[in-house]
């Protein structure tokens, strides 16, 4: 997973320049996400089980100030955790102050240098992967790791090896439960009680947990078919580990 090129959403203010983007960024291992217009990046910036997260955001600055402004706060508002690196021509040093004081993460300059590039989008998510592990060693108690996985309760996000994974909310109580509960065998009953409610267990199909867990499956596993994470423990029930 780690090995993946890393997925830069670019949010674009100039028509055309996105096709001779793409070439210059694959040759560096990069992966390019075009949108021309704010409401069409943030329909791809929300996760969804049929589309890759994004890891950087680039904004060229040729959309407009009041566009690139309500897409940063939007972002934020989201609780997205995704660096955001502003690109655009003429960026004096109040320009780019202006910039880093209010939204942006980095500035850079163009012309591109394509090098210079690649490696301040690898930088701006190294540094992101490092203040989730620093958030984790401030709040040990709100933040949940097993193996690759990473929950961070408060802020209701879920990661993967550093990528976002979108969860419902009873698939975010179930997993938060498993991961509070590591190497234990939970039964259908304890996790119908526990996740949806005391009196659940009379009430539900305790099938509804199966069809939860495969949910979980697909959204976590590399292989749901055959799952590494959440195991099943035959006759008993399941395990996380």
């Amino acid at each position: 997973m780690s090995q993946e090129p890393l997925r830069l959403l670019l949010l674009d203010g100039h028509p055309g320049w996105t096709a001779s983007l793409r070439s210059l960024v694959e040759n560096q291992g990069l992966q390019l996400i075009a949108c021309s217009h704010p409401e069409e990046a943030q329909q791809r910036l929300m996760p969804a089980e049929d589309s890759d997260p994004v890891d950087v955001v680039v904004v060229d600055l040729g959309i407009g100030t009041l566009a690139r402004q309500r897409f940063a706060r939007w972002v934020e508002a989201h609780r997205l955790s995704l660096p955001i690196l502003a690109v655009g021509p003429q960026l004096d040093e109040p320009s780019r102050v202006q910039l880093l004081e209010s939204w942006a993460d980095d500035v850079l300059p163009q012309p591109l240098s394509m090098p210079e590039f690649a490696a301040r989008c690898r930088a701006l998510w190294r540094r992101q992967q490092l203040r989730l592990a620093q958030e984790q060693a401030r709040n040990p108690l709100t933040c949940l790791c097993h193996a690759e996985l990473t929950m961070l309760v408060e802020e209701h996000e879920v990661r993967l090896a550093g990528r976002p994974v979108d969860l419902t909310p009873r698939e975010f109580r179930l997993l938060e439960f498993f991961l509070r509960h590591p190497g234990q065998i939970l039964d259908r009953d304890t996790l119908l009680e526990q996740v949806w409610g005391e009196c659940s267990s009379f009430e539900l199909d305790p099938k509804t947990v199966d069809v939860h867990i495969r949910w979980l499956r697909i959204k976590l596993e590399a292989d749901p078919a055959s799952p590494t994470l959440i195991t099943t423990v035959r006759g008993r029930g399941y395990r996380l580990g």
